[in-house]
């Protein structure tokens, strides 16, 4: 399935200047570059357009980028939108995107993309394609030949192409890597009619639960009862956390040191920074240190601070490794919790449906690699419940 989207696929990087722009693409199917430009008496912006918006074989482009979805994709959909506007103008655009200000155009219709950034760092910390391209062992480490406010001569034009086409071999590069997470994507997109080709895997796991949410909630009330909307849009606000309110009664310990560091935590109240308006809870937990053994507790769950070493079986010591399959959705149903603006019926049964299937999958995922797919999907959209 990959192989077919890849032959209407194409990579693509943008470098734009106040007097001159070049957007370069890499065919798959071609196995070919082209390049177009805007500058010096030469504008293919309609040909441009007319490539990334064309359809081949009925669907849509693919474009596959590096940072495409904050960047080049938005600065290339604005120049669809806005196709004679001045170079300037679209530099004077890019330059907003380059400040940190998200890019308008995230959500169109003109063509489908694979944003490897997003793929690569998972939802979390972000990284930049030189530092990929030290990872590969790429050739050709290279920073921006002409600096970004300085008008570039018709002799370097040549050069700034050349610099895009390096980019280009990085971000396929970093593409081949990640070709079974994309795979994976391909083939989730196709089962459940969702646009997730450039999805992280946390944003994977939050649109197939709120597919699968909404949907039993309207087995249950009926659809004309559901405000889909209203459903996705809600949430709990809460301005304090007390810790004793959210550990189940059901936990206890025999060892006293244990015993302390539980009755530690239950004092803990969490309150959002007012100061800064924070988002979220900052979380900060005493360490507590057991046996030889200092464990830090966070997000996440339990961690150990351990000083590096090397560790062997033996005939006195062995090496074991236990696993809790889909810890959190079990303890979730276990305990029955549920978020307050919730459905707890529905939430409930959307859980133990999931982890149903997703065992159904995991035992036959060898077979085929749509089953593997779609277990690695449900499993991550347990494990983003916690």
């Amino acid at each position: 399935m990959l192989e077919s989207l890849l032959e209407r696929s194409l990579i693509f990087d943008i470098e734009i200047y106040r007097n001159c722009w070049c957007v370069t693409f890499f065919s798959f199917r071609a196995n070919s570059y082209r390049v177009y430009k805007k500058g010096f008496g030469i504008d293919d912006s309609q040909e441009l357009i007319r490539l990334v918006t064309g359809r081949v074989g009925g669907n849509k482009r693919v474009l596959i980028g590096f940072n495409s979805l904050q960047f080049d994709s938005g600065v290339l959909i604005h120049l669809i939108q806005n196709p004679t506007i001045s170079n300037e103008e679209l530099w004077m655009f890019a330059q907003t995107l380059i400040a940190g200000n998200r890019n308008p155009y995230r959500r169109h219709e003109y063509f489908d993309e694979i944003d490897v950034l997003e793929v690569l760092r998972a939802g979390f910390n972000t990284t930049n394609l030189k530092a990929c391209a030290i990872n590969l062992k790429h050739h050709r480490i290279q920073d921006l030949p002409i600096p970004f406010d300085q008008d570039v001569s018709q002799e370097q034009f040549d050069v700034l192409i050349v610099y895009n086409k390096n980019d280009i071999e990085i971000t396929h590069q970093v593409f081949n890597y990640l070709r079974p997470q994309i795979e994976m994507r391909v083939l989730l997109s196709e089962n459940y009619k969702l646009p997730l080709l450039t999805e992280s895997d946390s944003g994977i796991a939050k649109q197939l639960f709120k597919r699968t949410y909404v949907e039993m909630l309207k087995q249950k009330h009926g659809s004309e009862n559901v405000d889909v909307r209203e459903v996705l849009n809600s949430r709990t606000h809460r301005e304090s956390i007390h810790f004793a309110d959210v550990i189940h009664p059901s936990i206890t310990f025999s060892t006293p040191e244990l015993q302390e560091y539980l009755e530690q935590l239950k004092l803990i109240v969490l309150h959002k920074d007012d100061e800064v308006k924070a988002k979220n809870f900052k979380l900060q937990l005493p360490t507590l240190t057991i046996g030889g053994l200092t464990l830090k507790l966070g997000l996440g769950g339990i961690h150990s601070e351990d000083e590096t070493g090397i560790f062997k079986a033996d005939e006195q010591y062995m090496l074991l490794d236990a696993d809790a399959v889909s810890f959190y959705p079990a303890s979730i149903i276990n305990f029955d919790v549920c978020p307050e603006h919730l459905d707890n019926e529905v939430f409930k049964q959307v859980l133990v449906t999931t982890l149903e299937d997703r065992k159904t999958y995991k035992k036959k995922k060898k077979e085929s690699v749509l089953f593997a797919a779609l277990e690695y999907g449900l499993k991550i959209s347990l494990n983003s419940i916690e």
